[in-house]
């Protein structure tokens, strides 16, 4: 991992060059032109330019930002633009508070966010696109040529927003069609072979009826990842569609409607993450049920896609070493949504609706190797001979998984909101949200024959709904050649999955609320929620597990073949959630149904004091709930989760002096019960799997400052900070990295297998994806000349260490890294053409936002006791982007 320090020093460099060549330019242009230069010039303060107000809906209401008792992050279109904030990732180094993973796509907001994509499982910030929500990022992470503006609300927003906004909400809101016939283009070309075209063109066709049609299509060719086997690159790589078709009609001053239709397509090589130590080269690394594949560079026998026998990625982490592409695909994607909105005296009434959906599929490379097969010595005798007959097994390693998300989902809301100018202003709703979630996934060992036609164990054929087998009798089983199995025969296995979860979840969603805001003076102001929240899920759940070999106590002969253990693997125990005994289908998958619902209360109670025309400060108590869920899939002995709740406290002041500083402040506390997260939990069969557990408390806190100030007519500076911490109070769980709980920081608490794993207690450790520091810096300078406006941009981020798990272990630390990006803007007087020209990663430091890791079976002779795949943010890359509107 690369040292910041070169980072730091480089920045202070480049604001110093950068502002250093400004003042140079600005003098040149100033001394063609009297005029410009009167314009220029230093003048008092209060005389200078000013900044844009900004408009935000961040209280389901037109307000002013700075009006707003909300911790708030909005980026516009123009604003993005000349800071460079192209997609989330951007969004999270800008936004106090905000963190991004790349690799799993999961947002959080001061450490509250989703911990697992599993089926039953939802985020803690809650995503919308112009009013509708969306438990994906799709929208939000969308071009600032087709969005507005983005707005980042920071704590529970329970009351307006309700449904998984514990942790906060994110808007993204789409440009409106406009009353002009105007054409937008845009053309962008980059490195690792970028090319995209995008169109936005407004059509009206009358004073009452505005209509637009918009587009994008391209992407990038070229990788970020190397794969020294093949020559091939991935990661970045993707091929877009995109098209976009809205409509708005006045039917009256009183009555309006506004429809938006989108459809969109992605394929994309999409690797984000890659194991950066040596391989495990044991016979079942951590996690295994089939042999493991690096063993195979130390067999004679060995045949394999490249030439390499080591990780390349230990020396450079954009190389990889794999026989399988990874691939992931997004079809079917549609949206369509409705705002009609009819204005009466006194209030209005509007009606927010809208369906979604999309099938997203993914192929992925599990054994992170070129090997394609060797042969393993019977029962791991190192003496075998391979050219005997019988002494040896044919191993082929190749492990993929495959991943199928089948998603359909919408809702309709019904507003009441006041119009007047009064002391008292209100709103209130009806919520109604419906989803259907269809999830499959499969790890699978295509090419090893055995696993087509496993058996059952000998005391597994009856299949009666009661597990007879104990995983000591699983690990134990030792076979010669040619000895009968008397096990029955099970399902075949075409596949060749060792592992099949299949989800089929409905949820439906009901809430009632509203709000009133009251002016007790004309300095004083209070505000009072409350929502009532409730949520039902259905679940239908299908596993089916088979292995090869199953540990190194069963090491595999000739003539023995792939169990079928998954009646061991699953639970029988008749728990909460859980609504019917397991079953087993002719095709072996085991199956069970889940059925819950949660309902909760939630409100906010806030007081803001307007301390002058410049200052406002805001205090506010609010509540947040997230639904309970289900671990689905794995058939655990305990699939339901509670639900989430936090109680947060925040202070806040928001400034404006004169439109020249902006400076918002914000102080926080947030109380959580009942975090869910996946941990490991030991089950009654033996075999420790992953379930869906509820942690008993956490406290974080914070504070968060952002400001903006225009300090001279053509130099501003951009700046936002946040500091945080956290502390988990909760026991007992297994470290699936070190399950013996050896880490010179773990608290072993209990052991349930005698010794083979020992429970910890989190209490101390800290949330995850929340660093302790987080700081952004922008600084852009823009020069007006006779034909156009020449800007320059230059950004610093730097995040500080955080954990990826909530064992706070050096093996899960993502550490600090800081990015410096840069662009030079070109904009003619008349608005019709832009050039940029953008950097980004200028001095290509490596930055981690995701990281998974394991313990050794055999350490490599480096010594290394872990084993980490980690989630790298992109190399440096240089961009060209030409805007023109006709």
């Amino acid at each position: 991992m690369r040292s910041n320090s070169k980072g730091l020093t480089s920045v202070v460099f480049m604001i110093s060059l950068v502002s250093s060549w400004a003042s140079n330019a600005e003098q040149s242009a100033f001394s063609e032109d009297s005029q410009s230069q009167d314009a220029g010039a230093e003048r008092p303060l209060k005389e200078r330019k000013r900044l844009e107000e900004v408009i935000v809906t961040a209280e389901r209401r037109s307000a002013d930002l700075q009006d707003v008792p909300v911790a708030v992050s909005v980026f516009t279109s123009e604003a993005r633009q000349i800071i460079g904030i192209d997609s989330i990732t951007d969004f999270a180094k800008f936004t106090p508070g905000l963190s991004y993973s790349t690799g799993d796509q999961r947002v959080f907001v001061r450490g509250i966010g989703r911990q697992t994509n599993t089926a039953g499982s939802e985020p803690g910030v809650a995503n919308y696109a112009d009013g509708l929500y969306d438990s994906s990022t799709f929208f939000v992470d969308g071009s600032d040529f087709f969005v507005d503006r983005i707005e980042v609300l920071r704590g529970p927003q329970g009351t307006l927003y309700g449904r998984n906004s514990i942790g906060g909400a994110i808007n993204a809101i789409s440009k409106r069609p406009e009353p002009e016939y105007v054409l937008d283009t845009r053309f962008v070309i980059g490195d690792y072979d970028t090319l995209t075209a995008s169109f936005l063109a407004s059509i009206p066709i009358n004073e009452n009826i505005r209509t637009s049609i918009g587009g994008s299509f391209g992407g990038q060719n070229e990788g970020y990842y190397k794969n020294v086997a093949t020559g091939n690159t991935e990661g970045g790589v993707y091929d877009v569609g995109l098209l976009e078709a809205q409509v708005e009609i006045d039917f009256s001053d009183n009555v309006s409607t506004w429809f938006r239709l989108f459809g969109a397509r992605n394929d994309m090589k999409s690797r984000f993450k890659n194991l950066v130590t040596p391989y495990d080269e044991g016979a079942f690394p951590s996690g295994y049920i089939t042999p493991g594949s690096a063993i195979g560079y130390s067999q004679p026998s060995l045949t394999q896609l490249g030439e390499s026998k080591t990780n390349p990625g230990v020396s450079d982490p954009f190389k990889i070493n794999v026989n399988t592409e990874s691939k992931t695909d997004l079809t079917d994607f549609f949206a369509i949504i409705n705002h009609t909105t009819w204005v009466r005296d006194g209030y209005d009434i509007k009606l927010i609706s809208g369906a979604r959906g999309y099938k997203f599929s993914a192929l992925e490379d599990l054994d992170g190797t070129d090997v394609e097969s060797y042969s393993y010595p019977a029962f791991g005798d190192p003496s075998a001979n391979c050219n005997a007959p019988g002494a040896c097994v044919k191993i082929f390693p190749d492990f993929t998984f495959t991943y199928l998300e089948d998603r359909k989902y919408g809702s309709i809301e019904l507003d009441f909101s006041s119009n007047s100018d009064g002391d008292l202003r209100w709103i209130s709703g009806l919520y109604y949200y419906y989803e259907n979630f269809n999830q499959n996934v499969h790890f699978i060992a295509a090419d090893q024959p055995e696993l087509a036609a496993p058996v059952y164990l000998p005391d597994q054929n009856n299949l009666d709904g009661t597990a007879t087998s104990s995983v000591n009798s699983l690990l134990n089983i030792k076979l010669g050649s040619g000895e009968e199995h008397p096990a029955g025969i099970a399902p075949l296995n075409p596949s060749r999955d060792v592992v099949t979860v299949d989800t089929y979840l409905t949820i439906e969603s009901y809430a009632i609320f509203g709000q009133l805001d009251y002016s007790f003076a004309e300095s004083l102001e209070g505000s009072l929620g409350l929502r009532y929240s409730y949520d039902s899920k259905v679940a239908e759940e299908n596993l089916r597990v088979v292995c090869f070999g199953c540990g190194e106590a069963a090491l595999i002969s000739p003539g023995v073949p792939a169990f079928d253990v998954t009646d061991i693997a699953v639970s029988h125990v008749k728990s909460e959630g859980v609504d019917s005994s397991v079953k087993f289908r002719p095709n072996g998958l085991a199956t069970r149904d889940l059925a819950g619902s949660w309902g909760e209360f939630t409100g906010t109670l806030g007081l803001q004091w307007y301390q002058s025309d410049d200052l406002m400060v805001y205090g506010k108590i609010s509540q947040g709930y997230k639904a309970g869920g289900f671990n689905a899939g794995g058939i655990v002995e305990k699939p339901q989760t509670d639900s989430e709740y936090v109680l947060a406290y925040e202070v806040g002041t928001k400034f404006n002096y004169d439109g020249i500083l902006i400076l918002n402040t914000s102080i926080y506390l947030n109380d959580y019960k009942g975090l869910q997260v996946p941990l490991t939990v030991p089950q009654p069969s033996g075999i420790n799997m992953t379930e869906f557990s509820n942690l008993d408390s956490t406290i974080s806190y914070g504070l968060e400052m952002e400001a903006t100030a225009q300090a001279t007519d053509a130099l501003q500076l951009i700046a936002s900070y946040a500091y945080s911490d956290s502390e988990i109070n909760s026991c007992c769980y297994i470290d699936a990295a070190d399950p013996m709980a050896n880490n010179k920081d773990a608290k072993r608490v209990s052991t349930t297998d005698g010794g083979e794993t020992w429970s910890q207690s989190l209490d101390g450790n800290e949330v995850t994806q929340l660093p302790r520091h987080k700081l952004s810096l922008n600084v852009n300078h823009s020069t007006e000349f006779d034909s156009g406006i020449f800007t320059m941009s230059g950004s610093y981020t730097w995040r500080d260490d955080m954990y990826a798990s909530v064992f706070t272990r050096d093996y899960y630390i993502l550490e600090s890294f800081d990015q410096f990006d840069a662009r030079v803007i070109w904009t003619t007087l008349d608005g019709k053409y832009r050039w940029i020209f953008s950097i980004k990663n200028v001095f290509d430091t490596v930055g981690y936002d995701q990281v998974t890791a394991l313990g050794y079976t055999q350490k490599p002779p480096s010594g290394e006791e872990y084993s980490q795949s980690f989630g790298i943010t992109p190399p440096r890359n240089t961009s060209l982007t030409l805007d023109m509107r006709f």
